[in-house]
């Protein structure tokens, strides 16, 4: 009698021989068979991919259909840290996560070749 646990449940005889059963049927002549059989099916209407190496630049930032900032407002957000707002104030102020507020200070979102990381401290 085999039993399988995960995370405390125990398959039935009848599962675990259903389960073992399906691994006969998956094989690779299968497996190819339903390759070749989608191949040369066009994708969904709306989904759009471009391979381009500058494709993310072409929708960075504002342009990017599903952005909800614009530049106005991460300037405003890297002005008030340098005023001393800590960083949680900020993520609330701007109802953003605290983690896409810190990688926006730390430019690695929202990329300005002019703008430069500082730890302010509060005076």
């Amino acid at each position: 009698m085999l039993f399988i646990q995960i995370f405390g449940y125990k398959h039935s005889e009848e599962s675990i021989s259903k389960m073992s059963s399906w691994k006969r049927i998956v094989t690779p002549e299968w497996c190819k068979s339903i390759s070749n059989a989608t191949k040369g099916i066009p994708k969904a209407k709306g989904i759009k991919r471009i391979n381009h190496p500058d494709y993310s630049k072409w929708l960075g930032g504002e342009k990017h259909p599903v952005a909800k900032l614009t530049w106005e407002i991460i300037n405003n957000l890297r002005n008030d840290y340098k005023k001393g707002i800590k960083q949680k104030q900020l993520s609330i102020n701007y109802n953003l996560p605290y983690t896409y507020i810190n990688s926006i200070l730390h430019n690695r979102y929202w990329k300005d070749s002019n703008y430069e990381f500082k730890k302010y401290k509060k005076l």
